[in-house]
């Protein structure tokens, strides 16, 4: 320590008043340098000497002026300890950087001393103080590292300072049990306001909470000093929860401070849900209904963890007292007094959700439309069974989907509640009259969707029908299925916008339709009729359209003999773009499609008609309805005649070209004023024609245009938006399962894919081969077939086509051999023409898996392609690069090339042998999580990391060929 630094210090600790007020100034001036501070650095001895100087000083000037504001009766001295608690605070925003536990150990507990020290947390005091303060906990290591003790001081001051409550009283910490007393034992009759102190403590109580080691769980502690004095750890988080649910009665109107404490009360249930049952059934019937009053409150900042929050309350808010529940029966479970609160706030989403700002609709243009794999867990994560997030899903469309996900839920809970407890009418003491007839909660959402006359509400409710399909569907009894699919078909024709969710709607009711019975004769040929009818309308509702028609065939909902006259009618119709104005078709009725439908339904019963079928741009849509079709159509001696596949090379290879071809028509579109970044790339997914597409798409098509036996597929992922809405969503939903076995008692399941050919039999010579070894069965002996050729022949065509500018060479250069070359200069034509490579790579593996000869000369354009688009022979891309700003994309395009085959065909995911791991705060002991095997997830992560690098290392030996 330089001498005139340790000159003050000892003046600080041992010196008069005068030559403390000096020291003061000094050390003030000395830590407003930066090299000052760096000559002291990570010496945290040095740091603890100032710090227990500080703290000397301070206890000295409050004593000091506790003397004499009682002799003089005037604060007029309070401006000494204003100086100081200014210099101690910018000592300690000056070390946070460089300070070690030990050092902790110190700094802490003297804040905490000081601060209830007398006149500690006046006006000008005491922010200085809780700044300091809120320095320390900010910083992620230091409030990780708190010990037990130390988190314990700085959380029981600061819920002290938030109610106003005396720092040194038992009452700071340990609360009376409410739920024995019956009442609490708070005063919430008067609403307050936090203080500017109180705000910065707000914010500390934050940042303990979102400490992944704070000691909110009960666990063994073995301490050094058995006699220290310490409240009971067992019941450290149940006094949270007591001291939350005061907070929000006492500051019920300050929505400053909820900025702060409703994150805090999130981390806090994410911790302690699991761990104490009991209690947060107990809270989630206290704090309900204040969470539902800020729900309607005009503060947009707080609704992203409001929502979790109601999310991780409702299966305890719905569920009834242990006490109170009857072995006998499971409906016992289910509170009947909560019915009325999940009303009140269904009833407001309903009414504020599409008009509210910043919450959309769902859009379509933020979806890809696939199904799930059969047995894989689709409850976690922003996916579905026929639909899932895709790559314009934007950070709006998350809160949105969180919104429609909860509506749903609250309106399936209070059907069930309903179910169980039908409500009757009671006058007086007497016996109760004649039940009336109240709609249930799913017949009121039907009753609305056909009654508004506001576009956004009834696409609101159309998509909360969606979801509840999706979720609840198999849980919904036979009459309420058969009125909803009846109204399902209803709703269609009033709108083209009502149209796509309306298919998307049906498609959900085939995947989970598990009786048929219930619903009406033909009704599946009826929502044919209405998809094939709007093939040839606009670009999303024909996507959704063929969505719907996939799902038909996938799931076998119409008859055979019906699907091979709808499939002979499609290869019919079905044209080329470029032939769309040059053949004219007369229209001709469809033979009778079997049985008539119900007689209140005729009338929504369309017919099919001639029509020139035409898919205006490729999506994953339209490529899995010819896959399907194609696959069909092989089966059948007639069908096969027709050559669909053909039609479908045709159609693939002109789309591909139109991809490249086309501008982004963005500039002629309407922009009405300034747009968020959310809305401007969800216009910009919906002007560009390679949105929703990816490598597997364009491989299945191809696969089923070979007539391909065994199919392998490429895993194509697509990364979420880095937001903390989607985090705190995806921790909530990773231990579904364990919160399901603990809260319903319901047996964990392991998922299982199981691997077929197309007939159902598996694979003899394949079995347990593990593509990735090069065996010599890959190689492949026989000539490619002609429909085969056909395929390589027009993937080769569409690879010269595409030429990629390189740094240097002039565009004249590039483009005098062939005035057809397709020139790729933007960084997002580079992407595509990664992707169309990437499955043009991942159909030649198809073919040697199948036994056929490899193309190398295909296989040779492929790799020149790929290290056109993508510059390897540099480490870090440039910006003036063709490709470098949209470098991880490109790798991201390549990274399913590694992964094809080697986990998905022959053998199962790996990872579903594994039962889904819950998170680090699912609130195991930390002793019992490290005890447990090594994180599947994390693992797959460094394989696929791994297996990356050896991807582009193969890449650039084929190029250095």
């Amino acid at each position: 320590m330089r001498r005139e630094l340790r000159q003050a210090v000892e003046f600080l600790r041992e010196g008069k008043v005068t030559e403390r007020k000096r020291a003061i100034d000094d050390i003030t001036q000395w830590f407003t340098s930066s090299n000052s501070i760096a000559k002291i650095g990570g010496n945290c001895d040095e740091w603890v000497e100032i710090f227990d100087a500080f703290g000397v000083a301070a206890k000295h000037e409050h004593e000091a002026v506790k003397k004499k504001v009682r002799a003089k009766g005037t604060e007029s001295n309070l401006s000494k300890l204003e100086k100081l608690s200014a210099a101690f605070r910018i000592v300690v925003e000056s070390s946070i950087p460089h300070l070690n536990n030990t050092a902790l150990e110190t700094l802490v507990p003297a804040l905490v001393y000081v601060m209830k020290l007398p006149h500690g947390l006046e006006e000008g005091i005491g922010p200085n103080y809780a700044r300091a303060l809120l320095g320390i906990t900010s910083y992620p290591p230091h409030v990780r590292s708190f010990t037990d003790k130390i988190w314990l001081s700085v959380s029981r001051l600061a819920w002290a300072v938030l109610f106003e409550d005396k720092a040194t009283g038992p009452a700071s910490w340990i609360e009376d049990d409410p739920k024995i007393k019956g009442t609490p034992t708070f005063d919430a009759s008067q609403e307050t306001v936090a203080s500017s102190v109180q705000l910065l403590f707000a914010t500390v109580i934050r940042h303990l909470c979102e400490s992944p080691f704070a000691p909110l769980i009960e666990r063994e502690i073995v301490r050094p000093d058995p006699g220290e004095d310490m409240p009971q750890e067992a019941k450290w988080a149940y006094y949270l929860l007591v001291k939350f649910c005061r907070y929000f009665e006492t500051y019920a109107v300050s929505a400053t401070s909820h900025v702060d404490m409703i994150p805090a009360l999130y981390h806090l249930l994410e911790r302690v849900e699991l761990n104490r049952i009991a209690d947060m059934i107990w809270f989630s019937r206290k704090i309900w209904s204040r969470l539902v009053t800020l729900m309607k409150g005009r503060v947009r900042t707080d609704h992203a963890y409001l929502l979790v929050i109601l999310k991780i309350l409702l299966p305890y808010y719905i569920h009834n007292s242990f006490e109170n529940l009857n072995a006998d029966t499971t409906q016992d479970s289910l509170d009947s007094g909560s019915s009325s609160g999940l009303r009140e706030l269904a009833k407001f989403i309903d009414q504020s959700a599409p008009l509210k700002s910043g919450i959309d609709c769902l859009s379509l243009e933020s979806l890809r439309l696939e199904f799930s794999p059969e047995g894989e867990d689709m409850s976690t994560g922003f996916r579905a069974t026929t639909f899932q997030y895709g790559p314009a899903f934007t950070a709006s469309q998350a809160h949105t989907w969180v919104v429609l996900e909860l509506q749903s839920d609250l309106l399936f809970n209070a059907y069930r509640i309903d179910e169980a407890n039908p409500p009757s009418r009671v006058s007086g003491d007497g016996p109760p009259t004649k039940r009336v007839h109240l709609e249930n909660s799913i017949q009121h959402l039907l009753s609305d969707l056909r009654t508004s006359d506001i576009l956004d509400q009834r696409l609101f409710r159309l998509q909360c029908l969606l979801f509840l399909i999706d979720r609840h569907w198999n849980l919904i009894d036979s009459v309420q299925q058969a009125n909803v699919s009846t109204n399902l078909l209803q709703i269609l024709g009033a709108s083209e916008l009502l149209d796509t969710f309306g298919f998307l709607c049906l498609a959900a009711l085939a995947a989970g339709s598990q009786q048929q019975q219930n619903l009406p004769s033909g009704y599946w040929e009826n929502a044919w009729a209405h998809g094939y009818r709007s093939l040839n309308s606009s670009p999303s509702a024909c996507r959704a359209a063929s969505h719907l028609l996939n799902a038909l065939l996938f799931w076998n909902r119409v008859e055979k003999s019906v699907v091979n006259r709808y499939i002979d009618q499609f290869a019919t119709d079905f044209r080329n773009a470029e032939d769309w104005f040059a053949q004219s078709r007369k229209d001709d009725n469809v033979p009778n499609m079997g049985q008539p439908f119900a007689s209140q339904m005729s009338q929504f019963a369309p017919t099919l008609s001639r029509q020139t079928v035409t898919f205006p741009t490729i999506t994953e849509a339209s490529c899995a309805l010819l896959s399907r079709m194609i696959t069909i159509a092989d089966a059948d001696a007639y069908l096969c005649q027709l050559h669909l596949e053909a039609s479908a090379r045709t159609w693939l290879q002109g789309s591909l070209s139109r991809a490249f071809t086309s501008g982004t028509p963005s500039s002629q579109m309407i922009r009405p004023g300034k747009i968020s970044k959310d809305t401007e790339k969800l216009r910009k997914s919906a002007s560009k024609l390679d949105s929703h597409f990816n490598a597997q798409d364009i491989l299945g098509l191809l696969q089923a245009i070979c007539s391909l036996t065994t199919k392998p597929t490429l895993r194509c992922s697509t990364p979420l938006p880095d937001d903390p809405l989607i985090k705190a969503i995806l921790a909530y939903q990773s231990d579904r399962i364990l919160r399901g076995f603990v809260i319903d008692a319901t047996i964990p399941s392991f998922s299982h894919i199981d691997y077929r050919l197309q007939d159902g039999t598996t694979d003899s010579k394949t079995a347990g081969l593990d593509i990735s070894t090069g065996s010599s069965y890959l190689r492949g002996d026989f000539p490619p077939q002609p429909r085969e050729a056909n395929v390589e022949s027009m993937l080769a065509s569409i690879v010269r086509q595409m030429t990629i500018q390189e740094p240097g060479v002039s565009e004249d250069e590039q483009t005098s051999e062939d005035h057809r070359q397709i020139l790729v200069t933007s960084s997002e034509k580079a992407v595509l023409a990664t992707r169309i490579c990437a499955a043009g790579l991942g159909l030649q593996a198809s073919l040697e898996v199948n036994g056929t000869r490899a193309n190398m000369d295909l296989y040779r354009q492929i790799i020149g392609a790929i290290s056109k688009a993508a510059p390897w022979s540099v480490s870090t891309p440039l910006p003036d690069i063709p490709g470098g700003p949209h470098w991880l994309s490109i790798v991201y395009e390549l990274r399913c090339l590694a992964w094809m085959g080697r986990s998905n065909y022959p053998r199962s995911d790996p990872l579903s042998q594994f039962l889904l791991r819950p998170a680090s705060g699912s609130g195991i002991r930390r002793e019992s999580l490290r005890a447990l095997s090594p994180d599947p997830i994390i693992l797959r992560h460094k394989e696929e990391d791994d297996a990356s690098v050896k991807l582009l290392n193969t890449i650039w030996r084929q190029k250095a060929k």
